[in-house]
């Protein structure tokens, strides 16, 4: 290879899914209020929501989020939430071994010198709190949230004594646990009731809660604190600005010594269409293109090279993303191929409605796999998810 090829080494973008950026894309203000907020906690405590729907970087924000508490000195508990645990004994049986284990290796690693940190933080380093007495304080709490607050208060307790700043919990799909009056099941309340109960001890412990646009409502109408409870939001549903865009795969390629033409950027904003999981792709296709052709300025001539492959791995990601659906969610989208885009929502609400299909669409606006346009307009996260659509309908 020429001596002017782009150097080996780390790949400059990651294209999976769930896999840390070299560079978080427009997500700096949240990461910053998470740190300020953390920094502050537990007076107030530290509860924040991440919304938004698949493929714009929910996961990967909460990565950024919990190697940040690390470095503050935060344990961490990070858990999955499935329907599993979409029941108050399911949430409970789920999480409860968590902090139990949290607890169990915090107590085992005690030596001198964390007690003598521990001993500092509480003299020096704070204002005037501890691990108090907990109690939930309300006579008609069920037992899951008293044996799940016990656990959360007893992690916190052993990793304070351990020397640590406190103890964060991360949870992601959050949106598949909510309350169901109907069948008198409450895991959402059951989790806030006990995560409160701990805050209001003034122990030092943090909840993350991440899912689609649909957790916000379930959170709302939780029967406890979650009005006052989530201070911070980050809703990553919009479509990142172009400056964002520009910055995301600038970055990343300045670390390898490679330069892109201005004109070619402006083509990219069109293809990415603000979408941070392209960013990757394209940027991974121009990457090893620029690398194949030995050069180290992204031209017309690698972007022309790099579309193909770009165009296919776009493709297969909207095709994950329509095959994981259940069947009658991709039939529903394969018909909305018929339709003008970006979709009426009145139209399409009035014949859901009339097909019997208002349950899949309300679910498909819940995931944020459809976002609200201009007023009285709905069109799909993905960007060219409804050609793609009038493809696979034409085949």
């Amino acid at each position: 290879m020429p001596s002017h090829a782009l150097p080996q080494g780390e790949a400059p973008f990651l294209p999976g899914e769930g896999q840390n950026p070299t560079y978080l894309a427009g997500r700096q203000g949240a990461v910053a209020e998470f740190k300020n907020r953390l920094e502050a906690s537990p007076r107030p405590p530290l509860n924040a929501m991440v919304l938004g729907p698949s493929g714009v970087g929910k996961t990967v924000l909460l990565n950024r989020f919990e190697s940040e508490a690390r470095s503050a000195g935060w344990a961490v508990v990070r858990a999955e939430l499935g329907p599993e645990e979409n029941s108050t004994r399911g949430l409970g049986q789920y999480l409860a071994p968590k902090f139990d284990t949290v607890r169990y290796d915090n107590s085992a690693r005690i030596r001198t010198v964390a007690r003598f940190k521990a001993l500092l933080r509480w003299i020096h380093w704070d204002p005037g709190y501890g691990i108090g007495a907990f109690s939930l304080g309300d006579p008609e709490a069920s037992r899951t949230e008293i044996e799940l607050g016990d656990a959360i208060h007893d992690a916190t307790k052993a990793c304070v004594s351990n020397g640590r700043s406190g103890l964060l919990v991360i949870l992601d799909e959050g949106h598949e646990v909510w309350d169901d009056d109907e069948n008198q099941s409450y895991p959402l309340t059951t989790l806030l009731r006990a995560v409160s109960g701990v805050q209001r001890s003034l122990s030092p412990v943090a909840l993350v809660v991440a899912g689609f646009p649909s957790l916000a409502r379930n959170l709302a109408a939780a029967q406890s604190y979650a009005a006052r409870m989530f201070s911070m939001e980050a809703d990553l549903s919009g479509q990142l600005l172009d400056t964002d865009v520009r910055d995301g795969l600038l970055f990343p390629l300045s670390k390898v010594d490679c330069g892109v033409d201005d004109e070619v950027l402006d083509a990219l904003l069109d293809e990415i269409e603000g979408y941070p999981f392209f960013i990757q792709i394209w940027g991974e296709a121009l990457w090893q293109t620029a690398q194949r052709l030995g050069v180290q300025t992204i031209d017309g001539v690698v972007l022309d090279e790099a579309r193909q492959s770009a165009h296919e791995t776009c493709e297969r990601f909207r095709r994950r993303r329509l095959s994981g659906l259940p069947d009658d969610f991709q039939l529903y989208l394969l018909d909305l191929a018929h339709y003008r885009y970006p979709f009426h929502r009145r139209q399409l609400e009035a014949d859901a409605a009339a097909m019997s299909r208002r349950p899949i669409l309300e679910q498909l606006r819940d995931s944020g796999m459809l976002l609200p346009d201009v007023p009285g307009q709905l069109r799909f996260a993905i960007p060219d998810f409804f050609e793609f659509l009038d493809r696979e309908a034409s085949r």
